[in-house]
């Protein structure tokens, strides 16, 4: 039962951070309020997925433990996002900051950045193909373990984007921001190995 509890609270870190630092609609504005106007504007913006997140998560997950009932079907689901999660840590891995910096010279602010969120199909995805069958799976065996999870998530998904509005405030600053792409790229590779994992456990 430890164990459980410590790889859902390890996965729930890594996931978090992943999305907090993936490049995305929410990342951009981000980068772009930290730069374009001061470091507290792009950590307020990175509060904005987890305020948002908490409904969508409960309403993908309430729908869909009320429409998937088959085992079959549920573990179709797992491999796809098994493969959705092999995609996003290439894309971290491939990611470029300046791609986001360069965007624009605009800011945005918390209302439209929440709308952003509430209307990116980026989180509803991720929660019924990622996180409803790990809900599933673990649903009966440690109820602990699945709130540890969704804690840890949430928390790292806004020191994930709270991480990028520092290292933007530094790049605007020194000019260099080569350490962001290296972060990504390392929380690429541990989304890829969870990935891996995802499609392993199916088998």
């Amino acid at each position: 039962m430890d164990n459980i509890i410590l790889l859902l609270g390890i996965q729930g870190v890594i996931l978090g951070l992943g999305n907090g630092v993936s490049p995305g609609p929410v990342t951009s504005v981000i980068v772009l309020n930290s730069i374009n106007k001061n470091f507290s504007s792009g950590l307020l913006t990175a509060l904005t997925p987890v305020i948002a997140g908490a409904p969508i998560v409960a309403g993908t997950i309430f729908l869909g433990s009320e429409i998937i009932e088959n085992d079959n079907i549920l573990s179709y689901i797992q491999v796809i996002g098994g493969l959705v999660l092999l995609l996003l840590g290439f894309y971290s891995i491939k990611s470029s900051f300046k791609k986001m910096e360069n965007k624009s010279k605009q800011t945005v602010g918390m209302a439209p950045a929440l709308l952003l969120t509430v209307f990116n199909p980026a989180p509803y995805l991720f929660w019924t193909l990622v996180g409803l069958p790990l809900y599933k799976r673990y649903e009966t065996l440690s109820s602990a373990a699945l709130t540890l999870f969704f804690v840890t998530f949430f928390i790292s998904l806004f020191l994930g984007g709270a991480f990028y509005a520092v290292l933007a405030n530094e790049v605007k600053k020194r000019g260099n921001s080569l350490i962001i792409d290296n972060v990504n790229s390392v929380l690429g590779f541990l989304i890829i190995i969870l990935g891996a994992k995802t499609i392993y456990e199916v088998f």
